[in-house]
């Protein structure tokens, strides 16, 4: 993974303006893609002694395809059972930060950066459980 210099952050702009400025032929070859398409080419046969069109289909590709659908309806749902501890019951709680669930008066409970934890029922850096002082 690239690590995002000072020099690369300074080219986003660009990079963002270069694509939203070439929006429309971007979304065409994104659909071409993923819809398939034909492509042409022309050559000179030196058996004939002329140019020849030769035309062939793309197939659709799956990738493009996946890509748009996920980014326009969003991915599917894919059901995860959790249990808790001897299969008890996982509380659920909607994100916050450590200082909100603060002043809700919770005494969060966070994995430690090595993934180690002195309560089992901690996901890695996920706050998942905060009791009541």
């Amino acid at each position: 993974m690239r690590t995002l210099t000072p020099n690369l952050l300074n080219k986003i702009p660009g990079a963002e303006a270069k694509i939203f400025d070439n929006l429309d032929a971007l979304l065409d070859a994104m659909l071409a893609l993923a819809l398939g398409h034909k492509l042409q080419t022309s050559r000179f046969d030196k058996d004939a002694g002329e140019v020849v069109t030769v035309v062939w289909d793309v197939p659709p590709d799956y990738k493009a395809l996946a890509f748009l659908i996920e980014n326009v309806i969003g991915k599917v749902p894919s059901r995860v059972e959790l249990t808790g501890k001897d299969g008890e019951a996982v509380r659920v709680i909607p994100w916050m930060t450590m200082d909100e669930a603060v002043k809700m008066g919770l005494r969060p409970s966070l994995a430690l950066e090595s993934g180690e934890s002195d309560d089992e029922d901690v996901i890695e850096g996920e706050l998942v459980d905060a009791t009541p002082e």
